[in-house]
């Protein structure tokens, strides 16, 4: 009997979806639910509810003043109750036909809009990881030398401000946004190795293992830089961006 009421229920929430959609957010027009997750369901329904209820509500009162004055005309003057439909249908599809011209408007204007935000990001992208490449591939480093070892280190403070606001627009593929965050990521993590060497020089030579601890620092950050370096001219290939000249000397430099 269990199994019966289960498959007669399936079948009812079946039918009243095909039959008018917002039936689906009501708890039994999805299936007889099982007592411990009536809770659930209840929330459920009281969250669509609240979406729906008002242009359910409008279209009732439209067709129940549509129905009154029908009646009303029907019973003053009968032989006007044809024009009176006729002008009724007429009225709905001009308003269905100025509904269907608002919203391809709407989304072609949207879409125009989306197209000109991308054309943008894409230039500031460009700009951004050509800067950036330039700043860490230049020439200007600090020579630190500890006991008989000299360490050279390029110090820089990047920021990956487009990346993250094209990221936030979600108006590229996944693929690209991946890509922006993992790259974002690693010049944050830059920064702070970039703060972890200058705290170590800081301490200065009272520290035991100082020379390791020098030279450990700058390895991490050269090679946190080389992978930023690398990461963004994949990045500015993938997206078919341009390099900045300035740029591409300082990669032959």
């Amino acid at each position: 009997m269990e199994e019966v009421n289960k498959s007669c229920g399936s079948e009812t929430a079946g039918f009243l979806r095909a039959l008018w959609p917002p039936w689906g957010f009501l708890p039994w027009a999805s299936g007889w639910p099982e007592h411990e997750n009536w809770g659930v369901w209840v929330d459920l329904g009281r969250s669509q509810k609240r979406n729906i209820s008002g242009p359910i509500i409008i279209a009732v009162l439209a067709l129940l003043v549509a129905a009154l004055y029908s009646i009303r005309v029907t019973y003053a003057t009968p032989y006007e109750v044809w024009s009176w439909w006729h002008t009724f249908v007429a009225t709905i599809v001009s308003i269905v036909f100025a509904l269907a011209i608002g919203i391809a408007l709407f989304d072609y204007q949207a879409k125009r809009a989306d197209e000109v935000r991308i054309k943008q990001f894409r230039s500031l992208i460009s700009d951004e990881l050509s800067d950036t490449i330039q700043t860490l591939s230049s020439g200007d480093r600090m020579v630190v030398h500890v006991e008989s070892s000299a360490h050279e280190i390029l110090l820089a403070y990047i920021q990956p401000l487009v990346l993250e606001e094209a990221v936030k627009s979600g108006l590229f593929d996944s693929l690209h946004t991946e890509n922006m965050l993992h790259i974002a990521r690693k010049m944050h993590m830059y920064n702070t190795k970039t703060s972890y060497f200058l705290s170590v020089l800081t301490a200065g030579s009272s520290s035991r293992h100082f020379g390791s601890l020098v030279a450990h620092a700058t390895q991490n950050v050269e090679e946190t830089r080389q992978a930023i370096v690398e990461n963004l001219r994949s990045l500015l290939k993938q997206m078919d961006l341009p390099l900045s000249p300035l740029s591409e000397e300082d990669k032959h430099s």
